[in-house]
Formats: C-alpha cells, structure tokens, sequence
C-alpha cells in the first residue's frame, strides 16, 4: 500500500465547552485560603485528556455534588478512594485575567444511576 505523509504541524484536539467524561487522578485534602477544609483534584477531561484541576470545599454545595458524582454515601473521606474514578465534567468558560479560560463548573454521575467506572462490589472499601 502507498502511503502518502503530510508536512507540517498536525492539528491538535482541543477540549470545547459542554460535557465530558473525567476520570480523577489525583485527589488531596487541603485548605483553601480562608482555612476551610477542601479537596484539590486533579482530573483527565475528555478525549485529549486535558488536566483540569476542581476545589470543594467541605462544607458546601459542591462536596454534595461530588458525593453523588461518586455515588458516594459515607459519613468519612479517604481521598485516596476517589483516585481512579469516573465521573462527567460540565467545563464552561470563564473570563480570567481578561481572556477566556476553561473551567469545571459542575462534577455529576456518568448517567443517570449508572455506576462508575471499576466500581464492583469488592472494590468499594465502605
């Protein structure tokens, strides 16, 4: 078969707004600036698994949201439970320093009551 090569610079995929699959790959507990409680995650988002980092603090909204994205229902973190899973990212734009930034607005299920991925009964710890 004759193959036929392209010069110059190939185009990469971009990450766009809208929803897209995330998988966490790292988790840490922390403080933000005002000395709340908070988790620092870092995800792979999408198919050109773009790193994207989201802050919940733990007494919020957002730690219920993230709960549910991780159909969890404890009464204890371990951060390093969430390391691996797999969850939908709502990315949106937000202005930032006067030009246009991606950014996770919201964490919730891969469907509606769907399990996550490697979620099976002899790998969730609680």
């Amino acid at each position: 078969m004759k193959i036929t090569r392209h010069s110059g610079k190939t185009a990469r995929a971009e990450l766009t707004t809208g929803t897209h699959h995330a998988t966490i790959i790292e988790c840490e507990e922390t403080e933000s600036k005002k000395g709340n409680s908070m988790l620092k995650l870092k995800l792979e988002v999408g198919r050109v698994k773009k790193w994207m980092f989201y802050y919940v603090v733990v007494a919020s909204y957002r730690m219920n949201d993230f709960l549910d994205a991780m159909n969890f229902d404890g009464e204890e973190i371990d951060s390093e439970d969430f390391i691996g899973k797999s969850c939908m990212a709502e990315v949106i734009t937000e202005e930032w320093n006067g030009s246009e930034q991606l950014k996770i607005d919201v964490l919730t299920t891969t469907g509606e009551g769907a399990p996550l991925e490697g979620d099976d009964d002899d790998s969730i710890p609680f």
